[in-house]
């Protein structure tokens, strides 16, 4: 990385001032305020100096002397907070009017103030003092530079923290250095992950009092859900609550379907998909057919379930044919060509099963083996029957090639080769 010497003086000159102005500050703290009282105001103030109880015409009162000398009365009513100087704060002042202005001596006592800083807070700020003591008397010393935040650039010293705000970058509330953007987007998601446990919690409040009192106002609010919210707490319920009956999930399928977000519409894709119940998949698919839900999204959803690994389980096949099926439910014809690649898969299957035609929902079942002998699989072909009944209704009519991937490529390449006679199988 290289920088423009224009941008190297700035940073030079940003860091001196830092150093001056750090340095001057703090040993002004230390000479007039470390070993003071500090009074803490409900209204806000602050007052540094020497504060005792007093009882003036039986009111108890504090008196303040501030270190210019001034007396000031306080009603109780007033004072928040006296904070006294503590133990190491009076030990660090004795150490400091001794500490040889060298190098090795600030460099000691910053280690000090580390290993006794929770004794007094305010020790870090004394510690910070110091090291920019050290690398005033030795410019180049890493490690001082180090727990200062510096880092060298070309030769030239820089306050991270200044480098990363020129560039753009601010601190979380973790103290993380980040681009205000990527800020904003994790309070956003944090604030959507607020907004779904909220739901979790409404949910099961609501089915509570509609299960078990049959409140028809919960119900009601229950049917009336709209919040895009509130799709992966009704997810969630709909999976996992063994209270619902088919009618309950349907009541959601139908929830789902009138909320208009993507999120809502992965949901029901997740139905139709593989959900064991044919007719709540069927009813998903209606729902989806709204006009408030991307056709193209749907399909561009589930269409690599087509093609799954032949190391897949043959479970996965039925995936296959429920993509195809919503597909054709769809009567999506964009994905024709995905369809004839997937009229015959291949699938990892325990041996002795057979292998076949696959339709809708259906599944392979293993054979059982001896105890101690070791499980075998084989790869098999599988003819997806739903994937050939959704070619036939999003292909011409005539178009019908059975489960002959090779005529049906022909046929595909043809038909979309300007120009071309298209024909049929009994043409």
């Amino acid at each position: 990385m290289s920088l423009s010497k224009d941008l190297r003086k700035t940073f030079f000159l940003i860091l001196s001032v830092y150093c001056c102005w750090a340095l001057n500050s703090l040993a002004v703290q230390a000479d007039e305020t470390l070993l003071l009282d500090t009074v803490f105001l409900k209204n806000g103030g602050v007052l540094h100096g020497t504060a005792k109880e007093i009882t003036e015409n039986k009111q108890k009162l504090f008196l303040v002397q501030t270190a210019d000398g001034t007396l000031i009365k306080l009603k109780r009513s007033q004072v928040e907070q006296i904070r006294k100087p503590t133990d190491a704060m009076r030990e660090y002042i004795q150490r400091k009017d001794t500490v040889p202005d060298t190098v090795d001596g600030h460099w000691q006592l910053q280690q000090w103030c580390v290993d006794n800083q929770r004794r007094d807070p305010k020790l870090q700020g004394r510690r910070e003092f110091h090291l920019l003591r050290v690398v005033e008397l030795e410019p180049d010393h890493e490690d001082a530079r180090a727990r200062l935040g510096h880092k060298e650039m070309n030769g030239v010293w820089v306050h991270w923290d200044h480098f990363m705000l020129n560039h753009g970058y601010v601190k979380d509330g973790r103290g993380v250095q980040r681009l205000p953007q990527a800020i904003a987007m994790h309070e956003r998601e944090e604030a959507a992950d607020m907004l779904v446990t909220e739901w979790n919690k409404k949910l099961k409040n609501l089915l509570t009092k509609i299960i078990k009192r049959n409140d028809q106002a919960a119900l009601a609010e229950f049917r009336n859900i709209k919040d895009a919210n509130a799709v992966p707490a009704l997810m969630k319920v709909y999976e996992t609550d063994s209270r619902l009956d088919a009618a309950a999930r349907q009541q959601i399928i139908d929830i789902l379907g009138q909320i208009e977000s993507y999120a809502s519409q992965n949901a029901l894709v997740k139905i139709a998909t593989t959900d064991g119940s044919l007719d709540l998949a069927e009813r998903a698919v209606n729902a989806l057919q709204q006009d408030h839900f991307d056709r193209d999204r749907i399909v561009g959803t589930v269409l690599h379930w087509l093609r799954p690994s032949a190391s897949s389980t043959v479970n996965v096949n039925t995936q296959v044919n429920r993509a195809a099926w919503l597909i054709g439910r769809l009567e999506y014809q964009g994905a024709t060509k995905e369809l004839i690649e997937a009229l015959v898969t291949e699938h990892t299957v325990p041996t002795g099963a057979a292998s076949g035609n696959m339709s809708l929902g259906q599944s392979s079942d293993g054979i059982g083996f001896s105890p101690g002998k070791k499980k075998q699989t084989v790869v098999r072909p599988f003819q997806n029957r739903a994937v050939l009944d959704t070619l036939r209704l999003v292909t011409p009519g005539g178009v019908d090639f059975d489960y002959d991937e090779v005529a049906w490529m022909d046929w595909y390449i043809r038909a979309n080769t300007p120009g071309a006679v298209l024909v049929g199988r009994d043409q």
